[in-house]
């Protein structure tokens, strides 16, 4: 029985001992735990447990167990002390521009250095008056400024000037304008700056064209491109050259040491109108690969012109009329001794010749009796093929005492009376711009007042 009551005690004291161990662990983890612990009901730091007479530690008579608790779990939060997550801040921007600033309209070309240059305050200050995020201004947005500016004021963005309108030049040419023509190739085809194109047929800045629109241009030859350029000086819809046959040497024919003709050229493409039958435009080469080779031309298409071959020259075989037509299409073969020939379109200009005006035209002839001096008798209109053409006009010769001319305008010099004289003979000349001329008879008539 002593020996049943030592094991049992010994028992008891190794659970008591493994308690203790396992109660300072968990102290020990409840102190590094983040966060809210549930309490545990442990015995204060001076209780004493009691032994029963039921209970183990009643068999240890001799000595009482104490537990030194501490208690260090945080406690738990109230009601009020609920943890929360902190909202995002969102910032609140005012774009309500300071008190005396008044708007102003973005131009092409403003800065935000320039604008506050001119207005005397900081960048960050019109970046913050204005909500602006970047320094990038867009044209015609709002934004605004100081406006205390009565010396300050942006400076505006320059702008093109337009080109002044003048009548052409004198031996200058009209030129009908054709589907792909543009006002730079037309430039280069006539050598001549776009800004007198623009000048001389009052087209301000504008470099649009319409099909069918008149120019005026130089009358010189002109240039055709033989290379590819990002323009296309005519339309090759229409006027694209019709190859008929092979230019080069086709299967059949490689047997054979003759090849067919590389290219055919003009010397020249432009001829003055009026001129006498037989003038030459030009002289066709053509280019073959064979040595010493010969050709035949034909003129496959003459485009209604009074066109011809002599030789290897092309001629007029007629007058030409620039008022009637100025370009001419036509078409020419070269063909070699073999047989093997090549098709070539080409453009003929025919260049304006200035021509004397043809008469001109009085719009009144007659004036009442007793008219005061400057009365206005009519006015002139000069007649001239040449399109466009300017005139001036002058008394030459008659009856030219009572008379005068302002511009175009005849007008009387003195008071007229039909009771003296009821017929005026004057004769006035017009002249061109080119100093050709026209004179013509006019009768102006005094009308008695009605009795």
């Amino acid at each position: 029985m002593k020996n049943l009551r030592e094991i049992l005690i010994g028992l008891f004291t190794a659970l008591a001992s493994v308690l203790l161990i396992i109660g300072a662990i968990s102290l020990s983890t409840a102190e590094d735990t983040v966060g809210v612990i549930p309490l545990i009901k442990e015995p204060t730091a001076t209780q004493e447990i009691e032994p029963t007479e039921t209970s183990p530690a009643a068999l240890l008579s001799e000595k009482t167990l104490v537990v030194d608790v501490k208690q260090t779990t945080t406690p738990k939060p109230t009601q009020t002390e609920k943890a929360s997550v902190s909202p995002t801040v969102t910032a609140t921007v005012s774009c309500q521009a300071p008190s005396g600033w008044h708007s102003y309209t973005i131009l092409a070309g403003d800065t935000l250095k320039d604008l506050s240059a001119s207005y005397d305050v900081s960048i960050l200050k019109l970046k913050e008056a204005n909500c602006l995020v970047s320094d990038t201004l867009l044209p015609g947005t709002i934004i605004y400024l100081p406006s205390d500016t009565s010396t300050k004021t942006p400076t505006p963005q320059a702008t093109a000037t337009s080109i002044q309108c003048s009548n052409p030049p004198y031996g200058w040419t009209t030129y009908i304008v054709k589907y792909g023509d543009t006002l730079t190739a037309i430039s280069y085809r006539y050598q001549v700056s776009v800004k007198d194109l623009q000048k001389y047929n009052c087209m301000g800045n504008s470099y649009s064209l319409t099909v069918g629109q008149q120019l005026f241009v130089p009358n010189r030859a002109t240039i055709v491109p033989t290379t590819p350029s990002y323009w296309t000086p005519y339309p090759t819809a229409t006027w694209a050259p019709q190859i008929t046959n092979t230019p080069y040497p086709t299967a059949t024919q490689q047997g054979s040491s003759n090849t067919a003709p590389l290219d055919l050229t003009l010397s020249g493409d432009s001829i003055a109108e009026n001129g006498l039958p037989g003038a030459v435009i030009g002289i066709f080469t053509s280019s073959d690969a064979d040595p010493g080779d010969s050709h035949t031309l034909t003129l496959l298409n003459a485009d209604g012109g009074p066109f011809s071959l002599s030789g290897t020259s092309l001629v007029t075989g007629g007058p030409l009329n620039y008022e009637a037509k100025s370009l001419y299409t036509i078409q020419v073969r070269t063909t070699d001794s073999g047989g093997l020939s090549l098709d070539k379109t080409f453009w003929i200009t025919v260049t304006d010749v200035n021509e004397s005006p043809t008469g001109m035209t009085l719009s009144n002839t007659s004036i009442p009796s007793g008219a005061p001096a400057g009365t206005v008798v009519g006015v002139l209109t000069a007649m001239d093929v040449d399109n466009g053409d300017s005139h001036t006009y002058s008394l030459f010769g008659g009856e030219t005492g009572s008379f005068s001319i302002q511009g175009n305008v005849l007008v009387t010099n003195t008071q007229l009376d039909a009771e003296i004289k009821n017929n005026y003979n004057i004769v006035i000349r017009s002249t061109d711009r080119g100093g050709l001329w026209v004179d013509q008879q006019f009768i102006i008539g005094v009308q008695s007042a009605a009795p």
